[in-house]
């Protein structure tokens, strides 16, 4: 997901200026530009649903695979197993939110043919 990368890449690596000076991002939206050499895919849900809509499809789910946890990834490590539990409890549980899905880096969407 786009707005995951800016959050980690752009702003917790520094590279955000960077990333404005190669139009890589919108500087009034934040939205990501990819390009078809880079490695990754860089998208908002909107971006998906628009894509998707080509299609005689019914979308059964859209969640967050990683949900925060990457960009909490050292304090998941220092996690003792019930904390970690809940963790994943909190991850579940919240997963499906659509006020959650872009701070994930990865999705899953689930559609059935129609």
């Amino acid at each position: 997901m786009g707005d995951a990368a800016v959050l980690m890449y752009g702003f917790g690596r520094g590279k955000i200026h960077e990333l404005i000076e190669k139009c890589m991002i919108d500087t009034e939206t934040f939205a990501a530009f990819s390009a078809p050499w880079d490695i990754f895919e860089l998208h908002r849900k909107e971006d998906i649903d628009a894509l998707m809509s080509n299609f005689d499809v019914e979308r059964l789910h859209f969640l967050a695979t990683d949900g925060y946890a990457n960009h909490i990834r050292t304090a998941l490590d220092d996690m003792d197993d019930e904390t970690y539990e809940l963790f994943v409890k909190y991850h579940l549980a919240t997963c499906e939110r659509p006020d959650m899905i872009g701070y994930t880096n990865h999705t899953l969407d689930v559609f059935r043919k129609k």
